[in-house]
């Protein structure tokens, strides 16, 4: 109703330059008025609605005091990653009697992804999986990740701090002198109140500190949460079924060759296929910023949200049209693509509370 309200006083007004009033449009406008869906019932979703409207307010006047620029401000998240997995349907390929169960394969990787709000930097990513000394990645000096090791391939403090200090904190010292700024201008790194994250007071270096976005708002403003980190496992995922498409041996084969290394090159070259543009979009739940809302002047909905129907009917027409070997794989329906797309979105990346009381 608003977009055709718009549409009616630029036709009355007779404005001469032309305005396209997309869903982008629509949400910088109700950014920059203050107009927000509300639950009328008062439940725990409007309250977490408030706050996140409270904090990014918050943020967005502190950005303004202390004068920091947007390249200056980071958000880091964790998300984990069934690396191996194969869609379900394949578990009844004719050439696959014995391996039942085999590719619900549930193996995991917990990925921390950082970049800043222009999308000018990413920090490349934190790769943590159960092996100290993975046998796939014997002999490989330099990886295009950095990797961490935990029994239960989860984010704990002491990666966190190594993370931070060893691998955020050079990173934008050396993006700050590639871009002649000082070695001390202010840089905040926003993250979530997780808590396998240390203290603000440990999470600091100079100039260089941390700030906690509020519980229960992280699914509403946090910018990796806004579609980034999807779009990396969509890019991660449309890769490894290329790879499907041409194997030569069975399912089965394909499966358990797929090592730990293979996923780590595919993650970092996901990780750098994703676009400076849909890393920007991120932040536009959080700030209302003309940067932010100049990427949204057209109709195509961000890339991140959701696997768009013509990606994912790329990969439906890749399989049918290449695959002759494995036919369980010519047979996959979109909706089974849809779920395997989204089959990690939820798993736990940190230790859980009930779990560390148990223990």
């Amino acid at each position: 109703m608003l977009m055709e309200k718009a549409r009616d006083f630029s036709e009355k007004l007779n404005i001469a330059k032309e305005c396209k009033f997309s869903d982008g449009w629509l949400s910088c406008f109700k950014k920059r008025h203050g107009i927000r869906k509300t639950d009328i019932s008062g439940g725990k979703k409007s309250a977490d609605s408030e706050s996140a409207d409270e904090f990014s307010a918050f943020f967005e006047e502190f950005i303004k005091k202390n004068n920091i620029n947007l390249d200056q401000i980071y958000n880091a998240d964790e998300t984990g990653v069934y690396f191996r997995c194969l869609p379900t349907s394949t578990l009844t390929g004719p050439n696959e009697i014995s391996a039942h169960g085999f590719k619900k394969n549930k193996e995991r990787l917990t990925v921390l992804t950082c970049a800043n709000a222009t999308g000018s930097h990413k920090i490349k990513l934190l790769v943590i999986g159960k092996s100290k000394n993975p046998r796939a990645l014997t002999g490989i000096k330099h990886l295009p990740v950095a990797y961490k090791n935990q029994k239960n391939c989860w984010m704990d403090r002491d990666i966190f701090i190594y993370w931070f200090k060893c691998i955020f904190v050079p990173s934008v010292i050396s993006e700050l002198k590639a871009k002649g700024k000082p070695e001390d201008s202010k840089v905040i790194l926003l993250i979530d109140n997780c808590r396998a994250h240390p203290s603000d007071a440990e999470l600091r270096h100079g100039n260089i500190s941390a700030m906690f976005l509020p519980p229960n708002v992280t699914s509403l403003i946090q910018p990796m949460d806004q579609g980034i980190i999807q779009n990396l496992k969509m890019i991660y995922r449309k890769n490894f079924m290329r790879r499907l498409i041409n194997v030569e041996g069975t399912l089965t084969e394909f499966q358990s060759s797929f090592t730990i290394k293979d996923a780590i090159y595919g993650l970092a070259s996901s990780w750098n296929a994703v676009k400076p543009r849909t890393l920007r979009r991120g932040w536009r739940k959080l700030l209302f910023v003309t940067h932010f809302c100049s990427d949204s002047s057209d109709d195509e909905e961000f890339e991140g949200f959701r696997c768009k129907k013509s990606e994912l009917t790329d990969i439906m027409e890749a399989l049918k049209n290449g695959c002759t070997k494995n036919l369980s794989l010519t047979q996959l329906e979109m909706p089974e693509i849809e779920i395997w797309m989204n089959v990690d979105k939820n798993i736990p990346v940190t230790e859980t509370f009930n779990r560390r009381g148990i223990d």
